[in-house]
Formats: C-alpha cells, structure tokens, sequence
C-alpha cells in the first residue's frame, strides 16, 4: 500500500511539473508574458553594446579630432549643447572646442594623441587616458615658439548622449606643460 501511494505522489508530481512546464512556455510565448530573465540579459546585451559604440565614439574623437587635426568632426561629434567642464580653457559648443584643438595644433604642429589604456565605459559616460607630444613650433597661449619637445599625459570623462559627446571634464597638468616648453622655471630643491 504504500508502494502505490509512493507511485502515485510521484505520477502526480510529475504531471503537475509537466502542467507547469507547458503552461509556463505557453505564457512566455504570449506577448505580453516576458520572461524576466530574458528581459535582464537583454537589458545587458543592450547596454553592452552601447557602452561598445560610445567607446567606439570617444575613440573618433580621440583619433580624428585630436590626433588628426580634422577640426571639421567636432560638428558631428559634439553635441549643439556640448561642453566642456574646465575652469582652465572652458568651452560650450563644438566651434569653441574645435578653437581649442586647433590651438593646440597650431603651437604643436607635429601633434600626436594617443590612448594609453583602454577605455572605460560605464553607462553613458567613458573614461580615457591619453599622451600628448609634438614640438613648439608657433605661438601657445601666448608663449613664443621655443622648438621644446612635449610629453604630458591627460585623462578625460567624457558624457555621451544619443550618440554625440555632451560633456567633457578634462584632468591634465598644465604644469608639466609649462615646464617642458621652458615657460616657467622648475624648483630649486637644492636651497
């Protein structure tokens, strides 16, 4: 007797897991019925591929703006409402930022940008680390040309908003800047 009761509860368990499972696929296949773990990984794949294509972005901006001096992409890359967070050299707009770059071109003609580690990105915002070299040849902030060489790293956290970049906050050592191009003396830490 308790054999077949035991058979029984199993039979019953059984069916009830078959019940469930049927039912279960057949609300999922609904629409409306999501499943919300299908949800979360999609959920997931989207926001990986965004962050992929805001790299992807920043890296544009990094290559072909800095890099390349193509002064012309800050209107495709930057947003109207665009910028840039710096109580140094602050500018709003893509023409105000590209003026910028271009300064920088114009006292390192030689000027080469590059990453230095991978980009960062998380949401909407990517982080990046670069290098900065070239020889000042012409005029810089009002520095006559002193044909000194550059090496100075930066690093930026970049915002990017329906596939243009709307903020930029810059960390960079001006500092190191004006003491490569013989601006300003370096200490003395003898005396």
């Amino acid at each position: 007797m308790i054999e077949a009761g035991l058979k029984n509860a199993v039979q019953r368990s059984s069916l009830i897991w078959l019940i469930t499972t049927l039912l279960s696929g057949l609300l999922l296949s609904t629409p409306g019925h999501a499943d919300p773990g299908a949800s979360n990984t999609q959920s997931l794949e989207h926001k990986a591929a965004q962050e992929a294509a805001n790299k992807a972005l920043v890296q544009r901006w990094l290559t072909e703006l800095w890099h390349e001096g193509r002064f012309d992409v800050a209107e495709e890359l930057l947003a109207t409402n665009f910028r840039r967070h710096s109580s140094g050299y602050p500018a709003v707009g893509p023409a105000a930022y590209a003026a910028i770059v271009k300064s920088c071109h114009d006292g390192f003609p030689d000027t080469q940008i590059t990453q230095v580690d991978d980009l960062i990105a998380d949401g909407d915002q990517v982080f990046v680390r670069w290098r900065w070299t070239g020889t000042h040849k012409a005029e810089f902030r009002g520095i006559p040309a002193t044909d000194r060489s550059i090496d100075v790293l930066g690093e930026d956290v970049i915002r990017i908003v329906d596939g243009q970049i709307t903020d930029i906050w810059p960390l960079f050592d001006p500092l190191r800047l004006m003491l490569q191009i013989g601006a300003i003396a370096p200490v003395d830490n003898e005396s």
